[in-house]
């Protein structure tokens, strides 16, 4: 509540305290309304009426990707633990890939959590996390067990910091080629990671307007946990705004950024940390993380990764609307460049439907480089597994994946 007896009373106030109250997810409605107190003209109570949710939940979240396979996701919740809206959950995702050529084995990700929003008496909320993860990547399969814990504080409605303590353990196993042998290995890393997140957006799932940007400083170092083979920064910022259009149009543009080094002379940064493109999410008419630096190229000081994605979402009639977007980017080996004719690129047009599982994404794209290797990176095969020389790709997506 943002006002006390003897403030000024205004509606934009009323409306913050509501939106506060809704964030607490702890209620399916809240209403404020100022009454009349009687035989006062100027002074107003305040009558706040709340309808408690139900505090457990249960969701059974489907995906299916044409490049990554099937994806089936469970998660049990329990908010509001002994009546101070702590919350318990546990999760796991199960994923299977479709084509036999990538297919190795199911890969999962199970995680137990815990958050406190009144950790003594601060103005902070703290988590704490156990992972296990089970992946494949394009040149090598992971094991990874991690503990993590964090702060978070919300500075003001848009602006809100984080700082997080994490250990890993990550096996790699099962290399793709000779070029991929030397990674075999049990790496541990302890990482202090503090960032900054702003989020101006008017819709967290379908944005129109506003600014989205989180921002990671990752510093591991035997100081923290690791191994003494293992000390390196890395930083990564990804930035989204959104512009309406007249006619229901919103125009779509990104920029992400990464960057890290390795400190210890003649050791490389561990490959599970390593930056890789292409896909959904980054680079679309390439696959899942195909984008790689050569395999000739050790990463012994510093590697950059930049990525630009554009995009117009169009309406076409109720859940139905299209999309013509074109992104590039690429990899960096000791150093940083903008320029575009070392970035590789693609365009391309798509479908979306919105269903109660999710959206329907279907995208058509086209690589606009047909090279092997443009700058320092390779094309791989991607996680996916199959050959990469098409330069026209679908991309078919159900659900949240």
């Amino acid at each position: 509540m943002l006002f006390i007896d003897g403030d000024v009373l205004t509606r934009p106030l009323i409306i913050e305290a509501e939106e506060n109250l809704r964030k607490l997810n702890l209620f399916s409605s809240v209403t404020i309304s100022p009454i009349d107190r009687p035989g006062s003209n100027s002074v107003k109570d305040i009558l706040v009426l709340i309808k408690e949710a139900s505090p457990g939940s249960f969701q059974i979240t489907p995906g299916f990707r044409n490049d990554l396979g099937l994806r089936l996701g469970f998660e049990v919740a329990y908010q509001n633990l002994g009546g101070w809206n702590r919350t318990v959950n546990a999760r796991a995702v199960f994923n299977r890939r479709m084509d036999n050529n990538g297919y190795r084995f199911p890969e999962y990700n199970f995680s137990i959590g815990f958050k406190e929003p009144y950790l003594a008496n601060w103005p902070v909320v703290f988590t704490s996390n156990l992972n296990v993860i089970k992946r494949q990547y394009s040149g090598f399969d992971a094991k990874v067990n991690r503990v993590s814990v964090g702060l978070r504080r919300e500075f003001s409605k848009y602006l809100s910091g984080f700082l997080e303590y994490s250990y890993e353990r990550v096996e790699i196993f099962n290399p793709q080629g000779d070029s991929y042998a030397s990674y075999v290995g049990t790496d541990i890393i302890g990482s202090m990671t503090p960032g900054i997140i702003i989020d101006s957006r008017n819709d967290k799932y379908n944005p129109s307007t506003g600014f989205y940007s989180i921002n990671r400083f990752e510093w591991a170092s035997k100081y923290f946990g690791s191994r003494r083979n293992v000390d390196f920064y890395r930083t990564t910022s990804n930035n989204s705004a959104y512009f309406p259009i007249p006619g229901g149009i919103v125009f779509a543009a990104a920029v992400n950024m990464g960057w890290e080094r390795s400190n210890i002379r003649d050791i490389e940064i561990p490959p599970f940390k390593l930056f890789r493109l292409g896909g959904i999410g980054s680079i679309r008419g390439y696959g899942e993380d195909s984008i790689e630096v050569e395999t000739n190229k050790t990463i012994f000081g510093v590697l950059g990764s930049l990525n630009y994605r554009a995009e117009f979402r169009i309406p076409i009639s109720g859940s139905l609307g299209s999309a013509i977007f074109l992104d590039a980017g690429n990899l960096m080996v000791d150093r940083f460049s903008f320029e575009p004719r070392k970035l590789r690129s693609s365009a391309g047009a798509g479908l979306r439907y919105i269903t109660p599982v999710g959206p329907v994404a279907l995208d058509f794209a086209w690589k606009l480089q047909g090279d092997g290797v443009v700058g320092d990176t390779r094309e791989s095969a991607g996680v996916s597994g199959g050959a990469s020389v098409d330069r026209f790709k679908i991309h078919f997506s159900i659900g949240s994946f």
